[in-house]
């Protein structure tokens, strides 16, 4: 690239950690048995998962009513520790040195200290990290959407947009990315999700997972 970027904001679960299917779908099972529904398959459940559209899994005519209970119930006290990915520490160990500050958007719901305690205890890449942004409990906003994440971060930073590089995992996370005009959109396969999903929200860059940023940045 022709200019490299000031600050990277990064997506967590999916891009920096594992994302947690299997938790999910036990999750599912769990749920649907509470909820007296009929059982789905895990091949269903991650074709859902892959098409960014989960929810398709349940029946048409009681599916926003199914959601708003789903998620009631689901367990997010048992949610697993984070699990880095093996290359998540050395790349971001590389991207700090190389001058390029970092930050976490992420739209757990945890205040800042939490996560930011959660990632410190169970990571050893939170050291690299210079600002981590999560979404307000209670926000009124779409969890998808991370404009305020990413409002918070460009303030913290005292940068332009344009001087920042958004990496995710999901269709919305480059949404948000060209929303709120940064200057470049990258989206990665990591968390599951099929490439001609990503794909059809038109990213500037479309890779396996985030360290193929290496090349991307002549680290």
């Amino acid at each position: 690239m022709d200019t490299r970027p000031k600050a990277i904001i990064f997506d967590l679960d999916g891009t920096l950690i594992h994302f947690p299917h299997e938790y999910l779908f036990d999750e599912t099972d769990r749920i649907c048995r509470l909820l007296n529904e009929e059982a789905v398959s895990r091949e269903h459940m991650q074709d859902c998962f892959s098409d960014f559209d989960f929810f398709r899994m349940l029946p048409g005519e009681k599916r926003e009513a199914l959601t708003e209970k789903y998620w009631q119930h689901f367990d997010h006290g048992r949610y697993p520790k984070p699990r880095p990915f093996a290359f998540t520490t050395p790349l971001l160990r590389d991207i700090a040195k190389s001058g390029i500050r970092i930050a976490v958007a992420t739209a757990r719901t945890r205040d800042f200290g939490e996560v930011e305690k959660s990632l410190r205890e169970h990571t050893d890449f939170s050291e690299h990290l210079c600002y981590v942004a999560s979404r307000e409990k209670n926000a009124a906003t779409d969890w998808k959407d991370k404009s305020a994440q990413i409002t918070s971060i460009l303030q913290h930073f005292d940068m332009a947009a344009s001087e920042v590089m958004m990496v995710g995992d999901i269709p919305p996370d480059v949404h948000s990315a060209k929303q709120m005009q940064l200057g470049w959109s990258v989206a990665v396969l990591s968390g599951g999700i099929h490439r001609h999903v990503l794909a059809a929200a038109e990213p500037d860059l479309l890779l396996e997972h985030a360290d193929e940023l290496r090349s991307v940045l002549s680290l």
